[in-house]
């Protein structure tokens, strides 16, 4: 048994002191002690009796304390990823990942502003980024189009992975659908190709992670999420060539799309 500091001696257990002899309280209360320290104790049978509703409340006792020991070390390891990444706080609350899978994709950032900041406004800093990563290029930031064929996406969706782990939409329910105007707000047609193609290519969302956590439609339309993904956070260590429907260009040069390509690939992506 771990070694304690201290036990506790309900009154309503120690009432039968009252049918009992001197030695024989002597003798419990010497079980008593010599249990709590983990040491062996031999006892005839009346005393085993006398002994026994309070070997029962201790290990009650200790079950209690180990459960809200448990509870305090996952209230503190909920308020550390509150402190520091309060979107991947929120899917915990809102059960759409696990503390655990929260907590792996939290080492797997890259730690780019300070602590008072992410604290502060985890949400302002992601737009900062957003507005950061659109002013490349006006012209794209200027043809945002904020209209989208949903059942198209999700047929697009659907077949870009086809084959994947990652797993596949029935329906564009309400909640999505104000996620993915959220993005649209920012990032264009195009790019939301782009991020689902560098998801599907991502080995840390396909389940390659010490978790085996896997990505979803709802974690990439979290905005938080797909400025992530968009910016490569995701991608694997090794040079991944992403497809898309302009492959003669460099993926450095996505944003510089004509009118023509850009119409392409929304075809292409079942976005128009």
């Amino acid at each position: 048994m771990k070694s304690k500091t201290s036990f506790i001696l309900h009154l309503d257990s120690l009432v039968i002191l009252d049918e009992m002899t001197n030695e024989q309280k002597g003798i419990l209360f010497n079980a008593i002690y010599k249990y709590n320290l983990g040491e062996e104790i031999e006892l005839d049978f009346a005393m085993k009796m006398a002994f026994t509703p309070f070997k029962n409340q201790f290990i009650r006792d200790e079950d209690k304390w180990s459960d809200i020991k448990e509870g305090k070390s996952i209230s503190g390891r909920k308020g550390n990823l509150k402190r520091y990444n309060i979107d991947l706080y929120t899917q915990v609350i809102d059960n759409q990942i696990t503390l655990e899978e929260a907590e792996e994709l939290a080492k797997g950032r890259k730690c780019e502003i300070s602590d008072s900041e992410e604290s502060q406004n985890s949400q302002s800093v992601a737009e900062a980024r957003l507005n950061k990563s659109v002013s490349v290029s006006n012209s794209v930031s200027k043809n945002v189009n904020t209209n989208i064929n949903y059942e198209n996406l999700k047929i697009f969706w659907n077949k870009t992975f086809a084959d994947s782990v990652i797993p596949k939409i029935d329906k564009i329910t309400t909640k999505r659908k104000k996620n993915i105007e959220l993005v649209l707000k920012s990032y264009s047609k195009e790019q939301i190709t782009i991020a689902i193609n560098k998801l599907k290519n991502s080995k840390i969302c396909s389940g390659d992670n010490n978790t085996g956590w896997i990505a979803s439609f709802d974690f990439l339309f979290n905005i938080n999420n797909f400025t992530k993904t968009f910016e490569g956070n995701y991608d694997n260590k090794e040079k991944t060539n992403i497809s898309s429907p302009a492959p003669q260009r460099q993926q450095s040069a996505i944003l510089e799309l004509t009118e023509e390509e850009k119409l392409e690939m929304r075809k292409q992506a079942g976005l128009v």
